[in-house]
């Protein structure tokens, strides 16, 4: 079953359900389970359900924003694993500039292509225009899911 895992504070949820909602339809058409958070039921690890979502997945979409870069969960926690796997090619990153901050300054995010294209952030554009660009990612997520799910030849 192709998954999207989804890395992003608590302060950008926001932005989370906005792209989740363009890619619930997928769930039921393609099986895509899309991870984060939210699926973690009371009583069970945390860290160790964050941990095998992100194992589970072949693409990590990162909220970019200042409380994504501040929070010690995501760098500490998070962020090795998906690099990791990003490094042995396992895992399709997909960096998304929801706010500004200083992600050029991190310098493996700064290598990462990042979305929107023209680095301006979700918060500034247009409502009609972030729905562009959302629609353009979850292309993008399908691409890779469905590449990743496809039958050899």
């Amino acid at each position: 079953m192709p998954g999207v895992f989804f890395s992003y504070s608590h302060q950008d949820e926001h932005w989370r359900r906005s792209l989740e909602n363009h890619l619930q339809p997928f769930e039921i058409l393609d099986g895509l389970q899309i991870y984060s958070d939210e699926i973690i039921r009371a009583g069970e690890l945390f860290r160790e359900k964050i941990l095998q979502a992100i194992i589970l997945s072949q693409v990590a979409v990162l909220f970019l924003s200042v409380d994504f870069l501040r929070s010690k969960f995501i760098r500490e926690i998070e962020l090795p694993l998906i690099r990791e796997r990003h490094k042995a090619g396992d895992l399709q990153v997909i960096p998304v500039l929801v706010q500004p901050c200083l992600w050029k300054e991190i310098p493996w995010l700064k290598d990462l292509q990042i979305r929107p294209w023209n680095a301006v952030s979700f918060a500034a554009m247009r409502p009609v225009e972030r729905e562009e660009e959302l629609v353009k990612i979850v292309l993008e997520i399908l691409s890779f899911t469905r590449a990743a799910t496809a039958p050899a030849p």
